[in-house]
């Protein structure tokens, strides 16, 4: 009985591997529900459009299953005082306890990531960004295990972080395929601060905190990253554009490169990495009363600012302020939402007499891999059904990104195995007279390991490759060139993160 046994347990290992790894050609990125009623399925070629529940100039997001159907979206209502967020089964009704949850309709206050552990359950993260009252991170919870597989919000408005949040939230899957990091700036100007939490099948673990790049005013600030994960590029209200170096196994972010300096660039609308992560898109806006730019950047130059290149201009008349967020689409198109405002009637909400060819369309860009004019921009070339576009698409990351094959985070043990294994342990000692940190680790769960030292403020200052020993890892660090104060020094493998803390006097 024995044999048998273990090859049925081989067999079920198997089957949920294949089925994990089957993930990665997933579409759960493929609906979009956005704007004034408009939704889009990119799960034809060419795209088609539906009605959604969306009624909002800003902020929302939305996820469908693998197969590419809708399980829920999300939007905050932009002029409206409280928690608004409001979220969507695929029926396009309110979901059981879906009402007032936090967001205040800007446009970057809200990501889905799913449950690492893998029980159809998500995460909708919100941010409150400038009410005192609602400030900071929250998470609810939506089970859509629930009510015939249209879901439930089982938890709501669960707080994170107390004070103000950038509206510039975002998320991206970690290097093993399978786990999260979640990106936030902290309201404060200005800042060069960046937040981040690691979401894996035990929940949403403790925050680190880095310090990279510019100082950026302002509080609309709207973080991406690219195909691959390798880039995250920050933008600031301001016109500063940053593109930084990622690490989506140890989340750090390093090597800035200060690409747009603040005031250089008008009111950043949106931007978007082209498909093989060559060319970056840039929308502004209120370079004059009047103008919008689309702009386009080679990032493979040595000197990127350069680079600079005028794609479109948008002029008065017919509409002031046009050019909003540019969202890389499934069939890796670039899309770019439009917004009509004549000067004299509010945008949002749009009166029922103004429907025209800039609102009822979105622009496209059809080859974003390709420089200059030959990137071939069509604005007003997507007909949304009769639907209205405003400033926004859904603010959804990428869900079929896959884990970084021969890295040191490139796998993954199974959820029970994770629960269930003992705990690992680091141990730090420091050393006056030696000014020296003697770093041990045992019953580690990898044997490819890196090593991080970071400072109080999350600055990298010390790092290190390494390999473990029948589970042991020691790192001997002289520090005497290291300023006094507080460490966090982190361990990690393929399957596991452990982190120790330390002081130097």
């Amino acid at each position: 009985m024995r044999p048998v046994f273990s090859m049925k347990k081989i067999l079920i290992i198997l089957f949920l591997t294949l089925n994990y790894f089957s993930l990665y050609s997933q579409k759960q990125g493929n609906i979009w529900c956005f704007g004034d009623s408009a939704g889009i399925d990119f799960n034809q070629s060419p795209p088609t459009t539906f009605t959604s529940s969306v009624r909002n100039r800003g902020s929302c997001c939305s996820i469908a299953d693998t197969s590419g159907s809708l399980l829920f979206y999300a939007n905050a209502q932009a002029g409206r005082i409280g928690n608004t967020t409001q979220v969507w089964s695929s029926n396009h009704q309110l979901m059981q306890n879906g009402d007032s949850i936090v967001g205040q309709g800007w446009f970057y206050e809200l990501v889905i990531v799913p449950n690492p552990s893998g029980n159809n359950t998500f995460y909708l993260f919100s941010i409150g960004v400038t009410n005192s009252g609602d400030s900071g991170l929250y998470y609810s919870v939506v089970d859509m295990n629930l009510n015939g597989g249209l879901g439930a919000v089982t938890q709501k408005n669960i707080r994170l972080q107390p004070f103000k949040i950038d509206d510039g939230l975002t998320a991206i899957k970690h290097g093993n395929g399978r786990d999260w990091w979640l990106f936030f700036r902290r309201n404060i100007a200005p800042s060069d601060t960046f937040y981040s939490y690691l979401i894996d099948p035990t929940g949403i673990n403790n925050y680190t905190i880095q310090k990279a790049g510019s100082l950026h005013p302002g509080f609309r600030k709207q973080l991406f990253f690219n195909s691959n994960g390798s880039k995250l590029v920050a933008t600031g209200g301001a016109g500063i554009i940053e593109l930084f170096d990622f690490d989506r196994c140890t989340g750090v972010i390093s090597n800035p490169i200060n690409i747009s300096q603040s005031f250089e660039t008008p009111l950043i609308g949106g931007a978007a990495i082209s498909p093989n992560d060559s060319l970056l898109y840039v929308t502004t806006n209120t370079s004059s009363p009047d103008t919008s730019y689309l702009f386009q950047y080679n990032l493979a130059d040595t000197n990127i600012r350069l680079t600079k290149d005028t794609i479109h201009i948008y002029t008065y008349p017919p509409s002031v302020y046009e050019a909003g967020m540019l969202k890389l689409g499934p069939d890796k198109r670039i899309y770019v939402a439009n917004i009509y405002y004549n000067g004299v009637q509010n945008y949002f909400p749009y009166a029922d007499s103004m429907y025209n060819n800039i609102n009822m369309n979105v622009g496209v860009i059809q080859s974003p891999d390709s420089i200059g004019s030959s990137c071939n921009f069509q604005p007003y070339s997507f007909y949304l059904g009769g639907k209205r576009s405003y400033s926004q698409f859904p603010n959804n990351p990428d869900y079929a990104l896959g884990p970084i094959t021969n890295s040191i985070c490139d796998t993954v043990t199974s959820i029970d195995e994770t629960l269930s294994q003992k705990t690992s342990s680091i141990s730090i000692y420091y050393h006056s007279s030696w000014q020296t940190a003697f770093i041990n680790a045992s019953g580690l769960k990898g044997s490819q390991l890196k090593l991080i030292v970071m400072d109080i403020s999350g600055r990298v200052v010390y790092s290190d490759i390494g390999v473990s020993t029948n589970g042991y890892f020691t790192h001997d660090l002289p520090m005497d060139n290291f300023a006094s104060g507080l460490y966090l020094i982190t361990i990690v493998s393929e399957k596991e993160k452990l982190t120790g803390k330390m002081v130097k006097p």
